[in-house]
């Protein structure tokens, strides 16, 4: 289990990074592999409240595995204690459904996150949030294309858990 974070990951297209900025940039984190309650994690949750008193962002967005238990939901000990300054700072979650999610509600309830694929503007950004747990999912495909092709923003990210391909020690799900 790892706990990481890519802090104050900033997108801006000529316009100061600061939260969400209608003058053309958004400011956010990306966090992946966390939900295990460890030390690592509550030091990297610290970080990234440091970083977004420094500087805002609009929100956190996750790329699964959020809640280690074996039955997906959030505890005290792998939510509410080591993100507590987040949610001290209601800073906002957009989270991706991992394989350790599945299996129970955390991802929903402590995350705001009932369906497993969405799509959100975001500044200069429209986020596509995918279900890597059913990657052969026709209507989820469908989505993607019509959300690509819709989309006014001038950049698109396209976020889940399960790498499309990987030199790692799990395959790919396809």
């Amino acid at each position: 289990m790892i706990a990481a974070a890519i802090v104050g990951a900033a997108l801006a297209l000529g316009a100061p990074a600061s939260g969400d900025d209608a003058a053309g940039a958004v400011r956010f984190a990306v966090k992946g592999d966390w939900g295990s309650g460890t030390t690592a994690q509550a030091a990297v949750t610290r970080r990234m409240c440091a970083e977004a008193r420094r500087e805002p962002y609009a929100f956190v967005l996750t790329t699964g595995d959020n809640f280690y238990r074996h039955d997906g939901v959030a505890t005290a000990r792998t939510f509410w204690r080591p993100e507590r300054c987040l949610l001290a700072m209601r800073v906002r979650w957009r989270a991706a459904w991992g394989n350790h999610d599945v299996a129970g509600s955390g991802t929903a309830t402590a995350l705001g996150s009932p369906r497993r694929y969405y799509a959100f503007a975001a500044g200069p950004a429209r986020v596509v949030v995918l279900d890597g747990n059913a990657p052969t999912d026709p209507a989820q495909a469908a989505f993607l294309r019509a959300q690509l092709r819709a989309a006014d923003e001038p950049v698109r990210i396209v976020a889940f858990h399960q790498p499309i391909y990987t030199a790692g020690l799990h395959p790919p799900a396809v």
